[in-house]
């Protein structure tokens, strides 16, 4: 639970913590925090101290009658002796000073969460009896996890958070960028993709549903998905790729393996950039819908039977991609939903589609209008970048702490003169904030994560930024820019450093494990952000968010 009564720090805060708890309790004060608190069941209490109603130690006072376990962290910017004395007497777990400082407070709550592990872990070893009696679930629960787990590291994903960027034939640069949304109905999903770079430019994707759900669907999902990365990665090492034949292997092999009442359907999509075309061979899954320059939405349907043991000729249809600027593939899980008795999501689709930018905005128009899903739900939401700046500024910057501090506050005053509004400034500074340190520590000093929480445990991170500072003679380039995509401004951010870069598919699996800490500044970066997304080599980050002025 957090109580916080300033409305730009609530929502700046409550952004932050979304993504690693599962559930966030806001209360905008100590009153109403109190009453929350008393009817919910809370792990963790985060309280400013000056708020009407009931301040934040009279907060922690009343919960301390009924509570005196929970940890608490309190956000104070009095640090009266008197004051710190009354609030450890209290029990406060940890204090995190105003302003609020996202690493200190991240590792209050790191804290507080080990805490809070350390006491289920007791509550559980007491608990021995009724586990034992569990055991039998929680062993197949356990299993079911693994499978997950195996499941998600067959997929493959080439592009994660990276853009695909080209010279087409008519010598234009081309970038796009492919964004994933895959929401499993139960741990084993009868849903399964892959996006495959099979040269630059060229990318196969592959969206399979099988039939039914449960175990069964789950291993010909996976099957099919762990044979079809086979073919692309032969391929690949023979050095040429032939999507007509990649089909053809692929259906042989799956054909033999179902049974004479399973059928899977799927999407084979062969996007070549250069050349502005489509291949599609889609085997009874929902139209690929994309939108076109002139607002048209374009549906590309189905044009082969599902597939099943028994054999049918594959066809595969050519299309003209110049026209468009965003292509949606999806599973039946999506336009299938329920949105309420009597009409399916299908209804309004086409509509969300074509009013949302980027993967963010369309999730959003999604899970407003579909509390829960009856299926699996995968899409992929593919988006040209078309660059066109009204307003572009660029920046140049040592890799000094102090002059990072000083182009921060340029940008700032960028904002202010373009209007921005007060929350829209504060999250984008936020989210500009975590780049550039991740560009100035993790690129050109070369600090990695393991590296720094070391330091940072031994007392000697800031000695060794120092020090580090005089031996990396490197800059780091901000560009801003206001852009126009299809009538809305959006401010782009490029951030990009001197390193080595890194593999962005290494963020993969802990960023679908919103309590791992790893890569939590990209965490953070996301919620802030409509869109993000790095070059190829790692070395640059480029962030859109809409504008909003104030």
């Amino acid at each position: 639970m957090y109580a916080e009564d300033e409305e730009v720090t609530r929502k700046i805060i409550e952004k932050m913590l979304t993504p690693l708890f599962k559930r966030v309790i806001i209360a905008e004060d100590g009153q109403e925090g109190l009453e929350k608190f008393t009817h919910n069941a809370v792990d963790i209490v985060l309280t400013d101290n000056l708020m009407p109603r009931m301040n934040g130690l009279d907060l922690i006072e009343e919960i301390r009658k009924t509570d005196i376990k929970v940890p608490i962290i309190l956000i104070t910017a009095y640090m009266d002796t008197e004051f710190l004395i009354k609030a450890i007497n209290l029990g406060v777990t940890q204090f995190s000073a105003k302003p609020v400082s996202f690493n200190n407070l991240f590792r209050a709550i790191e804290i507080a969460v080990q805490r809070v592990l350390i006491e289920n872990l007791t509550r559980k070893s007491q608990e021995q009896e009724l586990e034992l009696l569990k055991y039998r679930e929680k062993y197949h629960f356990a299993q079911q996890e693994r499978a997950f787990k195996k499941e998600l590291n067959i997929i493959k994903n080439d592009l994660f958070l990276t853009k695909v960027d080209v010279v087409n034939s008519r010598g234009l640069a081309v970038e796009w960028v492919i964004d994933l949304y895959y929401k499993p109905l139960d741990i084993l999903s009868g849903d399964s993709y892959s996006i495959r770079e099979i040269q630059e430019g060229k990318v196969l994707i592959y969206l399979a549903d099988a039939m039914g759900k449960g175990l069964s669907a789950s291993i010909t999902s996976i099957l099919s998905t762990s044979f079809a990365n086979h073919l692309v990665n032969e391929a690949k090492e023979r050095g040429g790729f032939d999507f007509e034949e990649f089909i053809a292997d692929y259906c042989k092999f799956i054909k033999k393996e179902l049974l004479d009442d399973e059928i899977v359907c799927a999407s084979f999509i062969f996007i070549d950039l250069v050349n502005e075309t489509m291949d599609a061979a889609i085997f009874s899954m929902p139209p690929v819908i994309c939108h076109a320059a002139d607002n048209s939405i374009v549906r590309i349907k189905s044009n082969n039977l599902p597939l099943m043991k028994y054999p049918e000729r594959n066809r595969i249809d050519r299309h003209d991609i110049s026209g468009f600027n965003k292509i949606l593939v999806h599973t039946d899980g999506l336009n299938e939903s329920f949105r309420n008795v009597d009409s399916l999501y299908q209804e309004c689709l086409d509509d969300d589609f074509r009013d949302s930018e980027f993967k963010s905005d369309f999730s959003d128009h999604f899970s407003k209008t579909i509390e829960k899903p009856d299926d699996d739900v995968t899409f992929l939401f593919l988006r040209r970048i078309e660059l066109n700046p009204g307003w572009t500024k660029v920046f140049t910057v040592d890799s000094r702490f102090e002059e990072l501090t000083a182009v921060t506050k340029e940008v700032e005053e960028c904002l202010l003169s373009l209007d921005a509004g007060a929350e829209f400034r504060v999250m984008f500074i936020n989210a500009f904030t975590e780049m550039l340190m991740n560009a100035y520590e993790h690129g050109n000093l070369n600090i990695d994560i393991e590296l720094k929480n070391r330091l940072v445990k031994d007392g000697t991170y800031e000695d060794y930024l120092v020090n580090a500072e005089r031996n990396a003679p490197k800059r780091i380039i901000i560009s801003l820019s206001l852009q126009a995509l299809n009538g809305k401004d959006y401010l782009m951010l490029t951030v990009t450093d001197e390193g080595k870069g890194f593999d962005t598919s290494l963020l993969k699996e802990s960023g679908l494990d919103s309590r791992s800490m790893n890569g939590r500044g990209i965490k953070i970066t996301q919620c802030f952000t409509d869109e993000l997304f790095y070059n190829r080599v790692g070395n640059e980050v480029t962030l859109l968010k809409r504008m909003a002025r104030g």
